[in-house]
């Protein structure tokens, strides 16, 4: 199941198919910049698309199966 595009947020980690990682490195104009590694992993990120066609920030949703991490600015479990 998709993620909500409201999740996804600059540095947030996300887990997507064949056991990979994305990670927001930027968002401009409804474009999501990311960069990938193996799951779980301590390898480096690694760029995760064409830095020329970045995926429209619905897309990048659409693919994510969840969250993995969020930035602490944006834990789900602070309060307002």
């Amino acid at each position: 199941m998709p993620i909500d595009v409201s999740e996804v947020v600059l540095e947030g980690v996300y887990a997507v198919p064949d056991s990979r990682e994305h990670i927001v490195r930027d968002i401009v104009s409804g474009k999501v910049f990311f960069d990938a590694r193996k799951e779980r992993s301590d390898e480096e990120w690694s760029a995760g698309h064409a830095p020329e066609n970045p995926p429209r920030i619905e897309e990048f949703a659409a693919a994510c199966l969840s969250v993995v991490s969020l930035p602490r600015r944006y834990s789900r479990h602070d309060s307002v």
